[in-house]
């Protein structure tokens, strides 16, 4: 009897150590204040927006007809500059809900409500269709660019650019990048009409003068992943994340507190200059990619083992604005080009003869690559691998593959869609 009575002391003291350790390990780490619910928050915010440009986008959606993949698909298909029937015939079809889609992009302010979806997340399927308006944009003003029609192209482009800036309306990581992949949209479209040889030089700089203020960058991913991140806490503490149930176990100050250790260094980060974003080895952008490859961390927590059992992940997204914002620069400084030899009867020796507010490459920090020819300009961003290759253009400049990219980006003369 002693012995199975010591055997019972033991395993009863080890029962309470193990329960002791557990509440330890789930209290014990860093804390933080606890957010509200940040969608009603996000939409009380915007309850009584005036001049909100999401029923008139609602109203042309609601209008479309025809099949929306079929005419893309026939799009991406073509060769430049071909209107294939397909396209030709969902435009025509579609006319009224694009005049809509044109007014809606002008409006201030564009908010849908939001909420969470039964699985667990936020219900932002809006996003889906301002891609597909951008699209139906880019088409349009393929048609009208077979006519050389630059004031309704520049409609377009202006449409295309409000479309982005609604989407970047949601304080979401998503919503932010959808706005980017729209202003990709935007900034494939912008240069086309100086190509047009039947553009006189009045109208060519009247088309200047109607775009060039769509090339704004994208706003700071600061505020966007500080909503992120109480958002994503929210899910986890009520219940809104599947598997979420788990979470209740734990402090919600504590998993608050976790989510505000691992959202750190990414709001510090996006605090940077673009230039530090574009450079894949800056160290605190290494410290990002540790964290999403082991979001547990040395030792073991239960509280992050909770919370980050399917840890957001957004290096990449930095890659993606840089990339836009490399992009945007450039067109900007194609677009002022133009505009000096306008003005001076011929294009400049050197960029610098534009001004000191030129933005320049933001994978090299200096200047773009800019030589004039015999035919006009060359102009480039050296890419992400930041060597001038002498610009032999790389579609896919501001993107990894394998960490590395040969190739320089070149803006102008515009490459053709295939050349790599």
């Amino acid at each position: 009897m002693g012995t199975v009575r010591w055997i019972g002391l033991i395993v009863g003291g080890l029962v309470v150590v193990a329960v002791l350790a557990l509440v330890l390990a789930i209290y014990s780490g860093p804390t933080a204040p606890v957010p509200t619910d940040p969608v009603a928050r996000w939409n009380a915010d915007h309850a009584n927006l005036s001049d909100n440009a999401a029923p008139a986008y609602e109203e042309a959606l609601a209008l479309l007809v025809g099949d929306f993949d079929v005419a893309w698909e026939a799009f991406n298909d073509a060769e430049p500059g071909e209107v294939p029937a397909e396209v030709a015939e969902y435009v025509r079809q579609n006319a009224t809900a694009i005049a809509i889609m044109r007014r809606a992009a002008e409006m201030e302010n564009c908010w849908f409500e939001m909420s969470y979806e039964p699985e667990g997340w936020f219900l932002l399927d809006h996003l889906r269709h301002m891609r597909q308006m951008a699209k139906i944009m880019q088409m349009h003003a393929v048609i009208v660019a077979r006519d050389r029609d630059w004031q309704s192209y520049a409609d377009d482009v202006v449409a295309t650019a409000g479309i982005a800036r609604h989407a970047d309306q949601a304080p979401v990581l998503i919503s932010h990048l959808v706005s980017i992949a729209v202003h990709s949209v935007l900034t494939n479209l912008l240069l086309e009409p100086l190509t047009w040889p039947e553009l006189s030089t009045g109208d060519r700089v009247n088309y200047i003068s109607r775009v060039i203020d769509t090339l704004s960058p994208p706003r700071s991913m600061v505020g966007v992943l500080e909503e992120e991140r109480d958002g994503t806490t929210w899910a986890h503490i009520s219940g809104q994340r599947p598997g979420a149930v788990l979470d209740r176990l734990c402090p919600k100050r504590r998993v608050a507190g976790e989510m505000e250790r691992y959202y750190a260094p990414y709001i510090e980060f996006a605090k940077l200059p673009v230039e530090d974003h574009a450079d894949t080895g800056h160290a605190l952008r290494k410290q990002i990619e540790q964290a999403e490859s082991n979001p547990g961390g040395a030792g073991f927590n239960v509280v992050r083992a909770l919370v980050l059992t399917f840890p957001p992940s957004f290096s990449r997204s930095f890659e993606l604005r840089a990339r836009s914002i490399a992009e945007q620069r450039g067109r900007l400084a194609v677009l002022r080009l133009f505009h000096y030899q306008h003005e001076h009867g011929a294009f400049p020796d050197s960029l610098a003869a534009l001004g000191d507010d030129l933005p320049g490459d933001p994978y090299s920090r200096g200047p773009f690559v800019y030589r004039r020819t015999p035919g006009g300009f060359t102009l480039y961003s050296v890419g992400i691998d930041r060597d001038d290759d002498g610009g032999v253009h790389h579609p896919k400049f501001g993107e990894r593959e394998d960490d590395t990219i040969d190739g320089d980006f070149v803006f102008w003369p515009i490459p053709d869609a295939g050349e790599s």
